[in-house]
């Protein structure tokens, strides 16, 4: 609330994970704008309605069912991430995997499938490289996921979205100068700001 700081009425800066997934710190903020704008809270519905996903009752359980039922070019963690992430929707996700056989498998070195890579780019909008680096996946949320697992990404993005060499140069720019400026060095040897893999 920017009024105890700054004196600026009406102002709310929320600092934290997707909103989708972070409901406590989504609820505080939608708190404190009906309180700054004298609306009633509580007939609001935003505290019992499901979210996108929320299609269970029993996480614990819907968790279980994920893992008994996950193809076998999944590993225990990346069902569970996707399972944490989407909630219900890791179904439409898994779909893009059995309509399409290139999108079975996951990035080298990390829990995020191909599958999830199209996914945020046909319904999350994830319109930049830097967008499902560290927006829209863990791909890059916890630090660099590896040279191994970029490069696969801009492989990726050339053959599925159609990105030429030069987009490929400029977004994995902007991923390398975002690490660069947040984060220590890579986990292995870091390439040159820019470089991309072979792309066939």
């Amino acid at each position: 609330d920017h009024w105890h700081q700054n004196r600026l009425a009406g102002l709310i800066t929320l600092v934290s994970v997707r909103y989708t997934v972070a409901r406590i710190d989504a609820e505080a903020a939608l708190d404190l704008a009906c309180r700054q704008l004298s609306v009633d809270a509580t007939t609001s519905e935003s505290k019992s309605a499901r979210v996108p996903g929320a299609e269970f009752d029993d996480f614990p359980k819907f968790l279980a069912d994920c893992q008994r039922v996950r193809p076998g070019w999944m590993t225990e963690a990346a069902t569970e991430s996707l399972a944490r992430n989407y909630g219900s929707v890791i179904e439409r996700v898994l779909g893009h995997a059995r309509s399409n056989p290139a999108l079975q498998g996951l990035l080298p070195g990390t829990d995020v499938s191909f599958a999830e890579v199209l996914h945020v780019i046909r319904e999350e909008m994830a319109i930049h490289m830097s967008d499902i680096v560290f927006r829209r996946t863990n791909l890059g949320t916890a630090g660099h996921p590896g040279e191994l697992a970029l490069q696969s990404l801009q492989d990726f993005l050339h053959q599925h979205c159609g990105w030429d060499r030069r987009r490929i140069d400029e977004e994995r720019t902007a991923v390398d100068r975002h690490y660069a400026r947040y984060f220590q060095s890579p986990g292995g040897p870091s390439a040159a700001p820019g470089s991309i893999s072979q792309l066939r």
